[in-house]
């Protein structure tokens, strides 16, 4: 699909499109995350276009490892066409990649001697692959270390995207010198991250496990930045502001408009 236009076509067609139709009314549906860490596939290597030269930013950078066979502009329109597909069907839907380093997922130069760039911006993407929705939602990028400019050791207005950012993936085995999953929670939270997501709940291979990320959730309880509403299995209401309706309120507190 990365290599063949015709079967990212079919393969939105027959596998994406049906999804995203079928899941469009699903109430719990947070979003779609087009792919995960990317960067461990995308090829280092020069090119005259800044969105798609990744020689400059991410060479010794430990992008690759998973094999560096997909040109970053390949990488590019992979993620527009799914996410202008998805956007056309479902357009409350959002759409994110999590990135594996800020290094590819900020212009600001958030460490000294480093490169930079935020090869998911609309411009980038949008160059790859020519359909102006396909663009993110959010930015998410993820944090196993404790470097400077790393989202635990920042602010998510530092890294100046216009869009809300969560941290996506982390363990606080790793990206925390306290090792406190509680205080990274909390850390997140008053910073400005629109969400952070723990790795993992399965545990054994060196970073969290389920009991710590429940203590780290835990931490947010009481705050009145966090709204958590569990339906226990009942029915959701209906939704009818995405009907036509006159502008009465549907349930006492907000109206049609």
């Amino acid at each position: 699909m990365f290599f063949n236009s015709d079967k990212l076509k079919a393969f939105i067609y027959y596998a994406l499109d049906p999804v995203v139709r079928g899941l469009k009314e699903y109430p719990a549906l947070a979003s779609y995350e087009i792919i995960n860490e990317p960067e461990g596939v995308v090829k280092i290597a020069s090119d005259s276009e800044p969105c798609f030269d990744t020689m400059r930013v991410l060479n010794n950078s430990g992008a690759g490892w998973a094999g560096a066979k997909v040109s970053m502009e390949q990488m590019l329109k992979f993620i527009n066409w799914q996410a202008a597909i998805i956007h056309d069907i479902d357009p409350k839907a959002l759409v994110t990649v999590g990135s594996w380093a800020t290094y590819a997922s900020t212009d600001v130069v958030m460490e000294e001697g480093r490169e930079f760039f935020n090869y998911y911006k609309d411009e980038c993407l949008i160059k790859a692959g020519a359909i102006a929705n396909g663009t993110l939602d959010y930015n998410q990028v993820h944090n196993y270390w404790t470097l400077p400019g790393q989202p635990f050791q920042s602010s998510a207005s530092d890294y100046a995207l216009g869009k809300p950012l969560v941290i996506g993936e982390f363990s606080s085995q790793k990206s925390s010198a306290t090792k406190s999953i509680s205080l990274e929670y909390e850390y997140a939270l008053a910073h400005g991250y629109s969400g952070v997501w723990d790795w993992a709940f399965k545990g054994g291979d060196g970073n969290d496990d389920l009991s710590i990320a429940v203590e780290g959730m835990a931490a947010l309880k009481g705050n009145n930045l966090v709204k958590v509403d569990i339906l226990n299995g009942s029915r959701p209401a209906e939704d009818t502001c995405g009907k036509v309706c006159s502008d009465e309120a549907p349930d006492g507190n907000y109206t049609c408009v």
